[in-house]
């Protein structure tokens, strides 16, 4: 291979460095090789190869595992690294030179370029004087970015606000839809009690087990100890007891007892005469025991006498 002709530096300027990896040595020095040649026939100052240090990794995995785990195998993997230092050359020349090596880049070859771009003198004085140009130009971005903000958050909320609104109508179909349920359940229910009813008034009219079941209504009231009402069969509905007059039979009339009420209170009456009569005789000192040896003494007994001792 014929070696790549030699351009001197006229300022000693640096402007980029080209690093080259690859894991295969012989297309490392192949591309090296091209991007030599491609540099001097771009007229741009290249130095020579720069031989950097390899990098060496070692991996060692066990063949099998468990009872074969001394079996192991190592595997090794080297990292050969080149490098290019370019001068004096224009910016646009630059890109020229990498465009072509884009375009003409070798499989299992790595490159990466280092620029440095330099800008003219008195840049600084240019900056501060289109400053000067658009005093308010910071203001007007910052303005602008704002207004930005301010714009992106009305539409999140416009957005917050219809997924709200979308929830509620949801909601409101719902509730809507389990009140029209409720009331045909209502509806369904007052018409399976009116079909009821028209059935035991049919069952009546005919004399079916309307009649029946009326007349076991009248004995569960019965048996049910009412005490201050009674079923009327006529009217159906509860009389009341009447505490003066008494009770209240079958056929409607009442039962007079101001009879036995005058009988109990002679009964009374008599007693009491009874009582005077025999305490004016124990005043008078007439005894009225039937025996004359009731009032004899006697030995009153221990009540721990009968107890055994033990």
């Amino acid at each position: 291979m014929t070696k790549p002709e030699k351009i001197e530096k006229t300022h000693g300027v640096p402007v980029a460095t080209i690093h080259f990896r690859s894991y295969e040595l012989p297309l490392l020095e192949l591309f090296v090789y091209f991007v030599q040649h491609a540099a001097s026939a771009l007229g741009i100052p290249a130095s020579g190869v720069a031989m950097l240090p390899r990098r060496r990794q070692l991996w060692t995995v066990p063949r099998s595992p468990f009872v074969h785990k001394k079996s192991q195998q190592s595997f090794e993997r080297v990292t050969h690294k080149r490098a290019i230092k370019l001068w004096d050359a224009n910016p646009q020349i630059l890109g020229f030179l990498e465009t072509y090596m884009a375009k003409h880049e070798m499989g299992g070859v790595g490159v990466r370029v280092v620029r440095w771009d330099r800008a003219p003198l008195s840049v600084g004085q240019a900056v501060y004087l289109n400053a000067l140009k658009h005093p308010n130009s910071h203001r007007e971005m910052l303005d602008n970015a704002s207004k930005r903000v301010i714009k992106a958050e009305k539409k999140a909320a416009n957005r917050l606000r219809r997924a709200q609104d979308v929830l509620l109508a949801q909601q409101k179909e719902e509730y809507q839809s389990q009140q029209l349920m409720a009331r045909k359940a209502e509806e369904v229910a007052a018409t399976a009690a009116g079909t009821y009813a028209a059935t035991r008034a049919a069952r009546g009219a005919a004399g079916g087990s309307a009649e029946d079941e009326a007349k076991l209504a009248d004995g569960a009231i019965a048996e049910g100890g009412v005490d201050d009402a009674e079923y009327d069969e006529e009217d159906g509905d509860l009389e009341e007891y009447d505490e003066e007059g008494g009770e209240l039979e079958d056929d409607g009339d009442e039962v007079d007892s101001d009879a036995d009420s005058d009988a109990e209170d002679s009964d009374w009456e008599s007693d009491s005469d009874d009582e005077a009569d025999s305490l004016d005789e124990f005043e008078e000192g007439e005894s009225s025991t039937p025996d004359d040896g009731f009032f004899e003494e006697r030995p009153v007994e221990s009540p721990t006498a009968a107890i055994p001792r033990r």
